[in-house]
C-alpha cells in the first residue's frame, strides 16, 4: 500500500497515522465513503477493561421455560450473580483482601524462594548433557500472577400459598415479574438508612438488554415496570457502586412517553429506488426538540432542556401511540377524532389506512409540538385543525397568531383564517360541526343533530364534546348523499403520506 499510494517510510504507528491523515488531506477528491460491516472497533483496545467492570445480560422475548430455570443459561440468575460479583468486587475492603492475597502468593510461589526449583534449568542441563553433550535445557518457574476467585451463587424458586415450585412451573408472565422484582431490588431499597461504604462515582456497569418487556404483562403493570426502568437508569446505587443503562425494544404505548424523547430510538426500514431495505433509526434531542420549537414560534430563546421537558408531561399515553404509526393524523378533541375515523369507515373503506395513527391532543394549542416530534422521528404526520374563525376580541388575536403559526408549520403560506385542505394539514373555516351544516344545511343538521340528543340525554352543546354522539352524527350524515368533499381531499391526502 505504501508504494501505491507513494507513503512514507514510517518507524511508528502514530507516524503511520499522521502520514495517512496528511495523504487524504491532500487527495480529498480520491476519497469514497464506505460502509463497513462487521467492524467492532479495533482488536485489543479497551476490551479487556469493558469486559471485566461491565456485564451485559440479554433477556429475549420469547425462550424455553427451562432456560429461565437452569443456573448456567438463566438470564434472571445470571443478572442476580452479576449483582452479587459487582457489589463484592466493588467493596473496597473486598479489593484490598485481593490484592494482598495476589502478592502473598506471588510470594509464596516464587520459584527462587524454594530452594528445591531454584537452578532447575541448569540441573536439567547437567543432566541432559549426559545424553547430547550439545544441548541445554531453558526452563523456568513463572510465579502466580493471579488469584482465581470464585463469588457466592443465586439460585431461583417460586413459592406460591405455601407451594414451592421451581421456575419452569411457574407462568410466562410470572417469570417476566421476577426479572422486573430484581430490577425493583436494584433501585427500591432505602438507601439512606444503610452503613457503611458509599461510592462517589460509578465503580462497575450491568447492561440489562430486553425484548418486548410488555410481554405476558397485565397494562398497569406495563407502567409500573416503565417507572421502575427510569428510576434505576437516573443514577448509580452509591453502595454497591452498580451503574444500570437498560435498553428494551418495545411496541407498547406504556413504555415511551413524549416526555422522555431524548431517550427514543425509532428503528425502521424502508425500501430504496434499487429495491433493496434499508434500516433507519430516527431520534430527536431536547435540545433540537427546544431549539425547533421556538423556531416556529418566532422566539429568539429557546428553552433549556429541564424547562422544556416540564412541558412535554401534558402529552397522554394515546400520543404515544404515534410512535408506532406510520403515518399519524393529529386532530384538537376526541369528538373530532371519532367523527374522522368514523368517516374513514363509511366513506373510503377504499384507502388502506391500517397504518394510521388518529390522535387527540385536546386542543389547539398542543397540535404543534407532536407534529414537530413525530416528523423528525422520520413519522408522516398531518395535522387537523378549526380556524375558529368567529372568535371575537383578545380570542381572536389569539387564534389568528395560532392559525398563522400551524400553517408555518406545514410549511403553507400564513393566514389569519386559513381553510381548505394542504399537503400536511387541513383547517376548517369555523370548526367541523360548521363546516357539517354548510355541507348539509342547517335545517337537516338540526334535525340530526336534535334527534342524537334527545336518543342521548344530552343538550347540544355537550352533543359537540361527545365521541359517542360525534361519531352517531357523522356516521348518519356519511351514510346520505351529502358530499362531504373536504373530508375526501383530507383522507386522500393521508393515503398519500402513508404509502409514499
Amino acid at each position: 500500500m505504501r508504494e501505491k499510494f507513494e507513503l512514507p517510510s514510517v518507524a511508528s504507528a502514530d507516524k503511520a497515522e499522521e502520514a495517512l491523515r496528511n495523504w487524504e488531506r491532500e487527495n480529498s477528491e480520491k476519497l469514497k465513503e464506505c460502509k463497513i460491516r462487521g467492524f467492532f472497533g479495533a482488536v485489543n483496545v479497551a476490551s479487556g477493561k469493558l469486559s471485566k467492570r461491565t456485564a451485559i445480560r440479554l433477556i429475549p422475548a420469547s425462550t424455553e421455560l427451562t432456560k429461565f430455570s437452569d443456573g448456567a443459561k438463566s438470564p434472571l440468575v445470571g443478572l442476580l450473580n452479576d449483582v452479587v460479583r459487582q457489589t463484592f468486587e466493588n467493596k473496597t475492603e473486598f479489593k484490598e483482601f485481593i490484592s494482598q492475597s495476589k502478592d502473598r502468593l506471588k510470594d509464596l510461589t516464587d520459584p527462587n524462594s524454594v530452594p528445591q526449583l531454584a537452578g532447575i534449568g541448569s540441573n536439567l542441563t547437567s543432566i541432559l548433557s549426559g545424553f547430547y553433550s550439545d544441548t541445554e535445557v531453558v526452563a523456568s518457574i513463572l510465579p502466580i500472577e493471579d488469584m482465581p476467585i470464585q463469588y457466592p451463587s443465586a439460585t431461583l424458586s417460586i413459592k406460591h400459598r405455601d407451594i414451592a415450585v421451581d421456575v419452569e412451573n411457574v407462568g410466562h408472565g410470572l417469570q417476566r415479574a421476577m426479572l422486573f422484582s430484581i430490577v425493583r431490588f436494584l433501585t427500591g431499597r432505602d438507601l439512606e438508612e444503610e452503613k457503611g461504604e458509599e461510592f462517589t462515582s460509578p465503580q462497575s456497569d450491568i447492561i440489562i438488554i430486553i425484548e418486548e418487556p410488555e410481554i405476558y404483562q397485565h397494562p398497569l403493570k406495563q407502567s409500573t415496570f416503565y417507572g421502575a426502568f427510569k428510576a434505576i437508569t437516573e443514577s448509580f446505587n452509591r453502595h454497591t457502586g452498580i451503574r444500570v443503562q437498560i435498553i428494551f425494544t418495545t411496541h407498547s404505548e406504556k413504555f415511551v412517553h413524549m416526555a422522555d424523547i431524548a431517550h427514543v430510538r425509532r428503528i425502521s426500514k424502508r425500501k430504496c429506488e434499487d429495491g433493496h431495505f434499508s434500516t433507519d433509526c430516527n431520534s430527536l434531542s431536547l435540545t433540537d426538540f427546544s431549539a425547533g420549537m421556538a423556531g416556529l414560534l418566532q422566539s429568539p430563546n429557546p428553552k433549556s432542556e429541564i424547562a422544556f421537558a416540564a412541558g412535554l408531561h401534558i402529552f397522554t399515553r394515546e400520543v404515544s401511540e404515534g410512535f408506532f404509526a406510520d403515518t399519524v393524523l393529529i386532530v384538537e378533541g376526541v369528538s373530532d377524532a371519532e367523527m374522522i375515523r368514523a368517516y374513514f369507515e363509511i366513506r373510503r373503506p377504499d384507502l388502506d389506512l391500517s397504518g394510521l395513527s388518529v390522535i387527540s391532543v385536546g386542543g389547539k394549542s398542543k397540535l404543534d409540538k407532536p407534529f414537530f416530534a413525530f416528523d423528525k422521528m422520520g413519522i408522516p404526520a398531518f395535522v387537523l385543525w378549526d380556524n375558529d374563525f368567529s372568535e371575537k376580541g383578545n380570542d381572536r388575536a389569539q387564534t389568528i397568531k395560532r392559525n398563522r403559526r400551524l400553517m408555518r408549520m406545514i410549511g403553507e403560506e400564513e393566514d389569519d383564517f386559513p381553510s381548505g385542505v394542504f399537503e400536511r394539514g387541513a383547517a376548517f373555516r369555523g370548526h367541523i360541526e360548521s363546516y357539517l351544516q354548510s355541507e348539509v344545511g342547517l335545517v337537516k343538521y338540526t334535525e340530526i343533530m336534535n334527534r342524537h340528543c334527545t336518543g342521548f340525554d344530552i343538550t347540544s352543546k355537550e352533543a359537540c364534546k361527545s365521541p359517542v354522539v360525534a361519531r352517531a352524527i357523522i356516521n348518519e350524515i356519511a351514510a346520505g348523499d351529502a358530499e362531504l368533499s373536504m373530508l375526501d381531499e383530507i383522507a386522500i391526502s393521508i393515503g398519500k403520506l402513508l404509502h409514499a
